[in-house]
């Protein structure tokens, strides 16, 4: 049998470990590990997992999260930590489920369990959570990228329509999103102004620039080529982007590779300016250079593809030093028949 520890005590652990103190942490925690209250244990494993903590010890934490999945008094995080702290996937998921059958209305497990499901897999989960009342705005907002990466864009449209946030970064990010499926299903003018609006708000460029590619995208469908070249130009030469936007707390993020080099293949298909190709094809080798050069097993024509894109782009720009470094870089790698 356990005994509970009282919560002003659980409160004064957790100041602990927040200001670092892990000394003083550790031993009130073990000195209150006979009590085999869950959340004691549960926070001796938070303890050793903290990065910070020169004792981090990972299969400690693991002990110590098993002891509070089996204890009384357990915290639905514990599951949840259990699961981060294994290395497949599948089991993962194992462990999320089994925490749902003693927290049925746990919206932190729901959450977590639909981000380590495959894509394919989330709607189920989805509609239980609903059935449970347990739906929040991070899980609608997840199912909403999940549908976007699913290409359901019908779906993932009425799902943005009843999120609501309250951070402007996520707001924007969904508002990206929306761009992309109204593009996707034949709406180029609504996404236009759309993206319009997030250009001219994004003056920091938190959004790495994917408003700017929706622009491309959109004024190249309506084939309003000169509009399009235009934004082309306030790209930089030597762009470095995320692959994925995300907002400030993880809860909206969506990967916009495949709509960027969307907008530059479409656009290099009907400019006839060699000043745009030169910017489209140089940000398309800066795109596609990690997966043609840093990934195994990729072909010798997408190596190829990435270096004479880099090659015209250097002719155009001769100045811009990122394509003469990549060019240097590629020179180093034994490609065989394409060098």
């Amino acid at each position: 049998m356990s005994k509970k520890v009282s919560k002003d005590r659980i409160k004064n652990i957790i100041s602990l470990i927040e200001n670092k103190k892990w000394e003083d942490a550790e031993k009130t925690l073990f000195k209150l590990q006979k009590t085999n209250d869950g959340q004691v244990l549960f926070l001796l494993g938070i303890l050793f997992n903290e990065w910070g903590n020169p004792n981090k010890d990972k299969n400690k934490a693991k002990e110590f999260f098993n002891l509070s999945a089996e204890s009384d008094n357990c915290p639905p995080n514990t599951f949840i930590q259990l699961a981060r702290l294994e290395t497949n996937r599948v089991h993962s998921i194992r462990i999320l489920k089994k925490g749902l059958k003693f927290f049925p209305n746990s919206e932190q497990i729901y959450c977590s369990l639909i981000n380590y499901s495959e894509a394919s897999d989330r709607e189920p989960i989805y509609f239980n959570a609903d059935e449970k009342g347990c739906l929040s705005e991070r899980i609608k907002i997840r199912m909403s990228e999940t549908y976007f990466r699913l290409s359901n864009y019908e779906k993932c449209l009425k799902m943005l329509a009843v999120i609501q946030t309250d951070n402007d970064t996520d707001t924007e990010i969904l508002k990206c999103m929306e761009g992309f499926c109204l593009y996707e299903i034949g709406k180029s003018k609504k996404a236009e102004n759309i993206f319009k609006k997030l250009v001219e708000n994004d003056i920091n460029h938190k959004l790495e620039y994917v408003p700017t590619f929706g622009l491309i995208l959109a004024l190249t469908n309506e084939n309003n080529i000169s509009e399009a070249e235009k934004v082309v130009g306030e790209l930089p030469l030597d762009i470095n982007i995320e692959t994925f936007i995300g907002g400030p707390g993880g809860e909206a993020y969506f990967d916009a590779e495949k709509h960027r080099l969307k907008a530059i293949n479409e656009l290099l298909k009907k400019t006839k300016s060699k000043d745009v190709k030169g910017r489209l094809r140089g940000t398309r080798g800066l795109f596609t250079y990690s997966q043609a050069y840093e990934m195994e097993e990729t072909s010798k024509a997408a190596k190829l593809a990435v270096k004479r894109d880099f090659e015209f782009a250097q002719k155009i720009f001769p100045s811009e030093m990122k394509y003469v470094e990549q060019l240097f870089w590629i020179s180093n790698f034994r490609l065989g028949s394409c060098m």
